[in-house]
Formats: structure tokens, sequence, C-alpha cells
């Protein structure tokens, strides 16, 4: 059925007057049907083209693909040693002579899709020098579960924050099955519960951060099998930045006096989960004493708290090294500086 449709569409694409007229490109099979597979797994199959003209045969390109999951090579058996191609769309210029074959590799990742596929179909045009082809395709995907999202930016965390995050698996062509985890893997800890009263059945798939995490950019990929027979593993990935326990956000508290604009703020943020802090004691600089007030605005008990800065009027030139000593009683970072940077209006 799906072979006589897709054929079907094919003669009616390239009208009646290409159905009347041998194209002077064969290809085989004139419908390459892939094998079935696991979403998420690779198939891979080949056309194979030849010049049935008696003169030389310029094909200019072959795609796009329409898709990122089809990845394409191109090979030519008549030339011992010849090299592989890259299709593309344009730019080819490959000859073939009058007889001669090339062999069009395809392989499809369905781990591409973001989507559950159950069958998916391609077509991939030929540009000949007159004229056109066209390489049509079909698959099939048994697609059992489907995991919702594959990926969770953390965006920053604090190196020890150990953030909680989490997935969702939702049963598909198999309605109800077991998720095999890992209790422990690299120090990230994952656990999963029946989200009740789902059918198909749906899964809640929570993963913890370690104790400690690496400063800087980090990625974790999971594999957690599953009690279908022969079905593929649910893959996932969790990545972000780990930042230091204690941050200072801005840095710098600008300020324009002559706009009008006297008043500033910055958060200080203790990520640490295992810590809990007094809040902070603040002062200026010797620079900066009797030029505005300060105050603390507690955020989140312990955590979170913001910095405020009020400049105040009437004042005559002001410094230009200044600064907020911020006092965390943090055992690692006791005191940050909060510098602060005054523009003035030209004279």
């Amino acid at each position: 059925m799906l072979t006589s449709l897709l054929l079907g569409l094919g003669t009616s694409a390239c009208g009646s007057e290409a159905s009347a007229t041998p194209s002077p490109l064969e290809i085989q099979p004139a419908l390459l049907q892939l094998d079935s597979i696991p979403f998420g797994g690779r198939a891979q199959g080949a056309f194979l083209l030849r010049n049935r003209t008696k003169s030389p045969l310029l094909i200019r390109g072959i795609g796009p693909t329409s898709c990122d999951c089809a990845i394409l090579d191109l090979t030519l058996p008549d030339r011992p040693g010849a090299p592989t191609w890259t299709p593309s769309p344009q730019g080819m210029q490959l000859v073939l002579a009058s007889g001669e074959r090339a062999q069009v590799n395809l392989q499809v990742d369905t781990a591409r899709y973001r989507n559950p596929v159950n069958w998916k179909t391609g077509r991939i045009p030929i540009i000949l020098e007159e004229g056109y082809a066209a390489l049509d395709w079909a698959l099939s995907v048994w697609v059992p579960y489907w995991l919702e999202p594959w990926a969770r930016n953390l965006q920053e965390v604090g190196i020890r924050e150990q953030p909680v995050t989490y997935f969702l698996v939702e049963g598909k062509e198999v309605p109800d099955f077991e998720l095999f985890l890992p209790e422990e893997t690299d120090g990230w800890r994952l656990s999963a519960s029946r989200v009740p009263l789902q059918a198909p059945v749906r899964w809640r798939v929570d993963v913890l951060a370690p104790p400690e995490l690496p400063e800087g950019p980090f990625e974790k990929i999971f594999s957690v099998q599953t009690s279908v027979a022969d079905g593929p593993n649910l893959s996932f990935r969790v990545f972000g930045v780990g930042v230091p326990d204690l941050s200072l956000r801005p840095q710098r508290l600008l300020l324009r006096p002559d706009r009008g604009d006297r008043s500033a703020s910055a958060l200080l943020r203790c990520r640490d989960a295992a810590l809990r802090l007094d809040p902070p004691r603040i002062s200026l600089s010797p620079a900066a004493i009797g030029l505005g007030s300060l105050a603390v605005e507690t955020l989140q008990e312990g955590s979170a708290w913001r910095i405020l800065f009020h400049l105040n009027e009437n004042l005559g030139p002001l410094p230009k090294d200044s600064f907020i000593l911020v006092e965390t009683n943090h055992p690692e970072t006791p005191q940050l500086r909060l510098s602060l940077h005054f523009v003035e209006a030209r004279s």
C-alpha cells in the first residue's frame, strides 16, 4: 500500500511528459524500503544509479534531503580507488559515462526526531543537466514509549547546590512497562515513580545532581533500560554551568546622578544546599563614607539577599575608587567587594 502510494505520487510529481519519456538515469530500487527499526536507531540502505544513455550524463546536484535525519554519501563502483563524494544540491558536477553506475548510500538516524514517528518517507531530488529525478525512501519506526524532554539545561547552578530535575516517559505502542534505573551513576542519583491514573503508563524520572559539580560547563548523559523486549534504551542528558557557591551579581553598581539614577542593588546568593548563612554585614569603603545609605533585604532566609545603595544628593566630586565591603560569613569566601562606579555629566 505504502509503496504504491509513493510510486503514484512520484508519477504525478514528474508529470505526464516525464512518465512518457524514460529518465536518462536508471534508479534501483524505485522505492527504498528501509528495515523497520526501534525509535532512536539507525537504518541504512543504498540506491544504485546508472546512466542508461549512450552519452555522458551530468549530475549537477543531489539533495536537499528535506530532513537532517538523513545522511548521504556517494561512491563510484566502476572507478576503482575513486574517493567518496558528499552529495550536495549544487556544484557537484558529477559526470557519469555511458552505462556507468553510482551508488548513493542513505542513513536515517531516528534519534534526531523530536516527536514520536511511526513511519517516515522522504524524497531526495537529483538535478540533471536537463530535467531531474528523485530518490524515494520509506521507513517504519517502532515507538514503544516516548521521553520528554530529551535534555534539561540547568543553566547556572552552584557547585554544591544539588539541583533536582525530572523527565517523563509515556507508553506509546507498549501500554505498560517497567524502568530499570541505576540508583547512582557518577554521583548522580535517579529515581522513578508512576504517575497515578495514567493509561498508557507514564513514568516520572527524577534526577538529583551529585554533592559537588565541577566548576564550569558540565554534561551528564543517562541511558535507562526498560522491561520491553528489544526495546531501545531511554537516553537523556542534563547539562549546565557550575558556578561558585557564593555569588554576587552584578559585581559593580553603576549610578548616573546627573540623570536622577541614584539607587542600585546587587543580589548575594549562597547556592550550597547544605549551608545556611546569617545576613551579610555591609559597609562603605573609606572613600565612599558619607556618599549614601546602605540596606540589606532578605529574599530567602539563609541563602539570598539584596544589597541596596542610595546615593545622597548635593555632593561634590565623586570618588573614582570606592566600593561596598560585604562580609558574608561564608567559610571559603568571607568577604566580597561590590564596586561603585559613578558617571557624572561632562562639563
